[in-house]
């Protein structure tokens, strides 16, 4: 079986380019009450079926992946990956439904996550919510910066109030910032305010493109820092 770990996972579902389907193993009641925003129930307890039997053969997985949502597309569109979201309840049908899949699409394509819902939603809750509230939030999922390494992320933003919240929300700590003002890129246009929760630390460094230019080191264990850049200043290298 393939793993993907909450990082990438994150980053995944969360992303424009929403070139995967995420199914969530566990029963109807649990996923609406909390879930992955763009996450879809299979509840493999409702099903009645032996999915033992239905994993030996092909026909029979592509007869059972029929009646599944979002299925057409993951059989249409080879780009489209499928990733796997459980509970401690759902952990051995697990096996049999990565199984299913596995007889109708290529198993490069199949990820199934490496921890238990519970787990997952302990770290990345800010792009979970109840199935009521979804519509909602998943609307501004995509403006989340990519976590490049575990608690540091990459943003760029040209509205000061997002990024205020989106701060607040991913309790981030530490701000190194490449541009001490907003702009929205547009010749002449006026710059926004900076804004910044109480609390937070930020760094301001003042880079060009010099690939020589280097970050000064700072102890910065412990915390949640991200990395702020904004056009036309980008992020020069650094040892």
């Amino acid at each position: 079986m393939q793993y993907i770990n909450q990082q990438d996972l994150f980053n995944t579902a969360r992303s424009r380019k929403y070139q995967a389907i995420l199914y969530d193993l566990r029963s109807k009641i649990e996923f609406d009450k909390f879930r992955l925003i763009k996450s879809w129930n299979l509840d493999v307890n409702s099903i009645n079926k032996d999915l033992s039997l239905v994993k030996q053969s092909q026909s029979a997985s592509k007869e059972f992946l029929k009646v599944v949502y979002g299925w057409q597309k993951v059989e249409n569109r080879g780009e489209v990956n499928v990733y796997l979201i459980w509970d401690k309840n759902t952990e051995t049908p697990l096996k049999d439904i990565y199984s299913i899949f596995s007889n109708c699409i290529a198993p490069s394509r199949i990820f199934a996550l490496d921890v238990d819902f519970d787990t997952f939603k302990q770290k990345y809750s800010v792009i979970c919510s109840s199935s009521a509230d979804a519509k909602q939030k998943g609307k501004t999922l995509c403006r989340f910066p990519n976590e490049i390494i575990p608690n540091l992320f990459l943003g760029g933003y040209n509205d000061a109030d997002e990024m205020m919240v989106i701060l607040q929300e991913l309790k981030i700590t530490h701000v190194l910032n490449c541009a001490r003002e907003f702009t929205s890129g547009i010749p002449n246009d006026e710059k926004q305010e900076y804004k910044i929760p109480n609390g937070v630390v930020v760094n301001h460094i003042k880079m060009i493109d010099q690939p020589r230019q280097q970050i000064k080191d700072r102890s910065w264990k412990g915390s949640n820092p991200i990395i702020k850049n904004i056009r036309p200043i980008s992020l020069a290298s650094s040892k």
